[in-house]
C-alpha cells in the first residue's frame, strides 16, 4: 500500500435498530455513539483518509456532520431495511462517488458504529498487513474465542456446531467431545464486530464483499471485542469504555 493510497472511511448507520432504540445516536459515555468510531478515523494518518456516514436517517446525518463526517446524501430506504445487506449500501455509494465526483478510493475501509472501543492502532495493523502481503485483497480485525461452538436443536438439545473442528482423538467418543483441554485445540477466532475491514477496491467490486477470498486476520484485544446490538452489549461496553485504562494497567501488570 502506498503511503498516498486513497482510503474511504465507510460508516454505516442505519436509523432503524430495534433491540437498542436510536442506536447510533443513544449516548454512550456522554456522547453519541457514532461519534467515537467518527473520532477515531479522524486522527489517522498516512495516507489520504476520507470519512462517510452512509445513513438514511436525517438526525444520525446531521449527528454525523457535527462530529466531522461527510454525509453528501441519504441512503436510498431500500437499502436501509432489516434485511439488506451493508455491502451494497457500499456499492451504492461509490457507484454515486465515482459517477457524481469521479472520485475512486484504493481502498474502502468499513468502520462500525457499535464498536466504541475501536482504535486507531487496529487501522494501522490492518494496512500493514496488507502492506507484507501484496497477495492479499483485504484484512480484518478477529479476537480468540472457545473452539467450541454449540447451538440448541430440536428440542433444545445441546449440538456441537463446528463438528469437523481438529481436536485430539483422546477426547471424542463416538464423535462427541468427552472433554476439553484448551491447549489440545486448535486456537479458534471470531469476526469481533468488526472492528476494522480493510478491502481494496478492485477486489470488493469484484466480489461484492467485505471478506473475500484472500483475507488476513489481524488478531486483537478479546475484551475490547464488543459488538453492541443488544442492551446487555451496550451497558457492559460503556462499564469497559470507562475503564480502559484501568484495564489495561491491569492487564499490563498482571503476573
Amino acid at each position: 500500500m502506498k503511503k498516498d493510497a486513497k482510503i474511504l472511511v465507510f460508516i454505516p448507520a442505519r436509523g432503524g435498530s430495534k433491540r437498542v432504540q436510536g442506536k447510533n445516536t443513544r449516548p454512550f459515555a456522554g456522547k453519541p455513539l457514532i461519534s467515537y468510531t467518527i473520532r477515531m478515523a479522524k486522527t489517522l494518518r498516512g495516507a489520504d483518509f476520507r470519512i462517510i456516514v452512509s445513513t438514511e436517517d436525517e438526525k444520525i446525518a446531521q449527528v454525523a456532520r457535527r462530529f466531522g463526517a461527510e454525509v453528501p446524501f441519504l441512503r436510498p430506504q431500500s437499502l436501509a431495511q432489516d434485511d439488506s445487506l451493508v455491502a451494497d449500501s457500499a456499492l451504492h455509494l461509490l457507484a454515486r462517488l465515482r459517477q457524481d465526483e469521479g472520485y475512486v478510493p484504493d481502498y474502502i475501509m468499513h468502520l462500525q458504529p457499535p464498536s466504541p472501543l475501536a482504535e486507531a492502532e487496529d487501522v494501522y495493523r490492518c494496512i500493514e498487513a496488507l502492506r507484507r502481503d501484496q497477495k492479499a485483497d483485504a484484512a480484518l480485525t478477529v479476537c480468540s474465542t472457545h473452539p467450541l461452538l454449540y447451538r440448541l436443536g430440536e428440542g433444545s438439545y445441546l449440538e456441537l456446531a463446528n463438528k469437523k473442528i481438529a481436536v485430539d482423538k483422546r477426547f471424542m467418543r463416538r464423535g462427541r467431545i468427552t472433554g476439553f483441554q484448551g491447549q489440545k485445540f486448535h486456537p479458534a477466532y471470531k469476526l469481533n464486530g468488526c472492528f476494522v475491514y480493510l478491502v481494496k477496491y478492485a477486489a470488493f467490486v469484484r466480489e461484492k464483499t467485505f471478506q473475500p477470498k484472500r483475507t488476513l486476520a489481524v488478531v486483537v484485544d478479546a475484551w475490547r471485542s464488543i459488538d453492541i446490538d443488544t442492551p446487555d452489549d451496550f451497558v457492559l461496553a460503556e462499564t469497559i469504555y470507562r475503564n480502559r485504562q484501568k484495564i489495561r494497567r491491569a492487564l499490563a501488570s498482571f503476573i
